[in-house]
């Protein structure tokens, strides 16, 4: 957002300048013309000081969270386009900062504040409602790990392909064969991009290996741990109510160690190395300007043109009904003593645009009062859920609920926490002891009793030993039998 100073040119504006009016007209001039009303005068330089230079941070109408929140708008159809709030800032400052004695530069500033602070908290909410629209993404992601590790489903190196955050198809250094994890994937794409996709995941996975040690060497690391190089590839794009594709982003970055280590800012064509060691690699593929042409040709066709297909594939194979949600709310005991997490979670709706609400007293918190959401999430039978929670004293009586609105429902669902914390009370506590304790005495009373039965001492009816060589082997009737 431009800087707005105030308009300079006259030194009567500044602070310490007295304005003159002009002497009375003669008495001649008065009785042959009608008297002008009287004006103001621009003092001299002399009588006036040269006011102190303005420091440059004193008056900013915008932020950085203000200037990427317009940014933002331009690129969606959410609701607040046009940055109602902005353009009122902006306004006022051209119309009133003019005049210093009628609109102070402080004044200006809490406007101002008040402005940023609305658009900020509605913009950081994940709730958010965006009109006629959905967002869909298809990402790549490879891991390689410096040596490999004898553990259960950790591979040397792992490839995947995400749709919307659901995996449609995977490849590890085990397996070493690129596999569908969709149905509509293995129905549509012929064994052809199967094969293909194979030979390209194992040639990546040998580069891997040589970028993993390239790694190493420069971040000076030995092979005694265990080192992680990661590359993340994809596109974001905005389905529009007519049906058109709107590409949105495109990602291209590679991560060491769980670090940021370099990525493709595809606006400019062009690497950012955030880190020393990433430099050299930066210059190296910087200096191969088709490298660069095709990377932002990929994001921004290639992948928007696979997306495009595997969108259109999914919803020939599954055309999912609207589908309302499932609300519950309910409080968990939380990590700081005498407070408990509330929760509200709704679930098994379909599409994913939602707007969920958490209430005090009929009155939205908001992340300042502390509230977290997951945002919206898949299930596994393609419905989606969401989670918002906050942290509240254990003896908070007030009235807590929770609203969530949904396009299949004609009201808001509204859910009321009815002041129950399961897992906190000392009562529940007890009836889980009491539970534990019966079953101890339950298991001491059936050695006991068997033990008496193999010794003769008593006779239990249905009951029959077996002497092996390893002990002893049970059949019972009526009872639960245990296969081994």
């Amino acid at each position: 957002m431009p800087r707005h100073d105030p308009d300079s040119s006259s030194a009567s504006r500044h602070k310490g300048a007295v304005p003159k009016r002009r002497p009375p007209a003669s008495t001649a001039t008065a009785s042959t013309s009608k008297a002008k009303a009287p004006r103001l005068s621009r003092p001299s330089a002399s009588a006036v000081p040269a006011p102190p230079p303005r420091k440059k941070t004193r008056f900013r109408p915008g932020t950085r969270a203000l200037m990427e929140i317009r940014k933002y708008q331009k690129s969606t159809d959410l609701l607040l386009r046009k940055g109602p709030f902005a353009r009122l800032v902006r306004e006022v400052c051209q119309t009133y900062t003019r005049d210093f004695m009628r609109w102070q530069v402080n004044a200006l500033l809490a406007l101002q504040e008040a402005a940023e602070a609305f658009l900020v908290l509605y913009f950081s909410l994940e709730c958010i409602c965006r009109s006629q629209s959905d967002i869909y993404s298809l990402n790549y992601i490879y891991t390689a790990l410096s040596k490999p590790l004898e553990l259960p489903g950790i591979h040397e190196f792992t490839a995947m392909g995400l749709m919307n955050d659901k995996q449609i198809d995977y490849y590890d250094s085990v397996a070493k064969k690129k596999i569908p994890k969709q149905a509509w994937m293995r129905e549509k794409l012929p064994a052809d991009y199967w094969d293909k996709g194979t030979q390209s995941r194992k040639s990546k996975e040998q580069w891997f290996k040589v970028n993993v040690d390239i790694l190493m060497k420069r971040m000076r690391h030995n092979n005694t741990d265990v080192h992680i190089l990661q590359w993340k590839h994809g596109c974001e794009i905005d389905r529009q109510s007519d049906g058109t594709l709107k590409f949105i982003k495109g990602t291209d970055q590679y991560s060491y160690d769980g670090d940021d280590f370099l990525a493709f800012d595809d606006a400019n064509m062009q690497w950012v190395a955030p880190v020393v060691q990433a430099q050299p690699t930066k210059r190296k593929w910087d200096g191969v300007q088709i490298l660069n042409q095709y990377t932002k040709g990929y994001l921004e066709k290639e992948c928007v043109d696979w997306l495009s297909k595997f969108m259109n594939y999914e919803d020939k194979e599954f055309s999912r009904a609207d589908s309302p949600p499932r609300v519950y709310v309910f409080a968990k005991k939380a990590k700081t003593a005498g407070h408990v997490r509330l929760i509200c979670m709704a679930t098994g709706f379909y599409p994913k645009d939602v707007i969920m609400q958490m209430k005090k007293n009929g009155v939205p918190l908001t992340e300042r009062d502390g509230v977290q959401s997951t945002g919206v999430l898949p299930n596994d039978d393609d419905t989606y859920q969401i989670r918002m929670s906050v942290q509240i004293p254990e003896a908070d009586k007030e009235t807590y609920e929770c609203s969530v609105d949904h396009r299949t429902l004609k009201a808001p669902i509204v859910g009321k926490w009815d002041g129950i914390c399961c897992d906190c009370s000392s009562f529940g506590a007890v009836v889980i002891g009491a539970v534990i304790a019966i079953i101890v005495v339950l298991i001491l009373v059936s050695v006991v009793l068997f033990v008496l039965h193999k010794s003769g001492t008593i006779v239990i009816p249905g009951l029959k030993t077996t002497a092996t060589g390893n002990g002893v082997a049970f059949s019972g009737v009526n009872t639960l039998e245990y296969g081994g």
